[in-house]
């Protein structure tokens, strides 16, 4: 920095730290700007969801998340009575990596196994609401020929 030595420079040097301070408020206001929108409650929820679809847009995601929480679940059932945690954790990181490797190179069975399973499913849950349909219609139709024989009489 050079030492001001007249009346000139001082006006300058002041109107150049009058420019910078104009350029820092302005950031300052964007910045709270730019906050503000984000606490918004719309904002916090729609940058949640996004969070959240962004986690699990694929299914290779999915099987990941299913491999890991499938390795830690078999560890602790393996080692329940156990205290020692650091086994627990090599128990359960190896077995991470086992299914790990086992989804990776089947991945395409997984997949189409994990559909066939929902295709199961949803058509027992057809044949239920169906069944459920029809045991509803005979009870109707029973009611009805009750109140039939009871006009008669």
């Amino acid at each position: 920095m050079t030492e001001i030595t007249d009346i000139d420079m001082l006006q300058a040097r002041v109107q150049e730290l009058e420019r910078d301070q104009d350029i820092q408020w302005k950031q300052l206001k964007d910045n709270v700007k730019e906050q503000y929108e984000n606490i918004k409650p719309i904002n916090l929820i729609k940058n949640a969801f996004s969070g959240l679809t962004d986690s699990i847009d694929n299914e290779s995601d999915i099987l990941k998340e299913g491999a890991a929480l499938a390795s830690g679940l078999i560890a602790n059932a393996i080692m329940s009575g156990s205290k020692n945690k650091p086994m627990k954790r090599w128990v359960t990181l190896a077995l991470f990596s086992a299914a790990t490797y086992l989804i990776t190179r089947y991945q395409d069975e997984i997949i189409a196994a994990g559909h066939n399973v929902m295709e199961f499913v949803a058509k027992k849950v057809d044949q239920f609401k169906a069944n459920m349909d029809r045991k509803r219609a005979e009870k109707e139709a029973e009611e009805e020929e009750e109140e039939d024989v009871h006009e008669g009489i």
